[in-house]
């Protein structure tokens, strides 16, 4: 039980000792829909919030910024990227997908999926030495049945300067910076 559904609990049992019924009665209520309205709070704080990196002829990309985390010995970044692919992205991934997967394993054998409508990625970012990994892709359809999953054990990858992995890190660093208060450290 959370923190201040325990603090409501006790002030419903000390205005339920009072003797005068009807106004104890209000009271209740109006504790009750305190706890609906921060049970809701809650509920909705904890959905995904979604910030615009970059978009070009092929996809959009958003980092989600209620899923950051910063790990306070390494130093390391640690959030969820959305990529939404636009009606010729999708074609364009494919085929990288299917270069990817037979450079990383011969014996893959990629289908086209041309209902691919996004993915959201796991990203971890090390500052200190510039570099980066992906840790989990998640495959979607336009209707949000998943269609694909890759879970990886990738190893760090430099980021190169102008890249989609650079803006990735400059809007994760510029909003932990500027929301420190909201991010999980580990």
């Amino acid at each position: 039980m959370m923190r201040h559904q325990r603090l409501v609990l006790k002030l419903i049992l000390i205005i339920g000792a009072k003797k005068n019924m009807l106004k104890n009665f209000l009271r209740i209520i109006v504790v009750l829909i305190v706890i609906v309205a921060l049970g809701t709070a809650d509920k909705v704080s904890a959905q995904a919030s979604y910030v615009l990196i970059q978009s070009d002829e092929a996809s959009n990309f958003y980092i989600d910024t209620s899923r950051m985390q910063l790990f306070s010995k390494s130093k390391f970044r640690d959030g969820w990227v959305k990529k939404v692919f636009i009606d010729n992205g999708k074609e364009r991934s494919s085929e990288l997908d299917k270069k990817s997967k037979t450079k990383r394993d011969k014996k893959a054998k990629p289908k086209e999926n041309k209902n691919l409508s996004y993915q959201l990625v796991h990203v971890q970012f090390d500052p200190a030495s510039f570099k980066y990994k992906v840790l989990e892709i998640y495959s979607f359809e336009e209707s949000g049945q998943m269609i694909a999953t890759d879970v990886q054990q990738a190893a760090w990858m430099n980021i190169c300067p102008g890249s989609i992995e650079e803006k990735m890190l400059t809007t994760m660093n510029q909003y932990i910076e500027q929301n420190i208060d909201m991010i999980v450290i580990r």
